[in-house]
């Protein structure tokens, strides 16, 4: 922790027990020794699978919003 490699205060370690600060600090060394790289997610793999039909049937309900057909409450109780 003193060379700021892990955000930590000494503050937020007060109240820890001699255990608690140990688990932690071999926690810190194992994540220093593996160098855990930070990658952003694969966004394609979260991607959910909506058939057309559904998604035809939700943009022409926004368009009947957007046209004051009916209330934003009426239109999407609507079915097929």
């Amino acid at each position: 922790m003193a060379f700021k490699k892990y955000k930590g205060e000494k503050a937020q370690y007060k109240e820890w027990t001699v255990g608690e600060l140990k688990m932690e600090l071999e926690r810190i060394e194992k994540m220093n020794k593996d160098k855990v790289k930070h990658t952003p997610p694969v966004w394609e793999n979260y991607k959910k699978n909506v058939p057309y039909k559904v998604l035809k049937l939700k943009r022409m309900k926004e368009e009947l919003i957007t046209a004051d057909f009916g209330s934003r409450n009426q239109v999407t109780r609507w079915k097929k």
